[in-house]
């Protein structure tokens, strides 16, 4: 019972990594973000294939870049 137990913190921990981005990466999403804060399924699928990530890392990176600017116009 122990091994699923802590099979199953080793999978969490697993997903939960962080990923370092390349400043190519970044600039890419950037110039993405700027035409669209919102991209479709599409759209996220051309970026994952040509960054080497995930389009669910694709999808957190821009939800989380909505936040800021989001927050950024609140404080002004």
């Amino acid at each position: 019972m122990e091994l699923s137990c802590s099979t199953g913190l080793l999978e969490k921990e697993a997903r939960r990594r962080r990923i370092i981005l390349t400043q190519s990466q970044k600039d890419t999403l950037r110039v993405w973000f700027e035409k669209n804060p919102n991209p479709d399924l599409a759209t996220r699928g051309h970026l994952a294939k040509e960054l080497g990530i995930s389009e669910s890392q694709i999808m957190t990176w821009f939800q989380k870049h909505r936040k800021i600017r989001k927050q950024a116009e609140f404080a002004c």
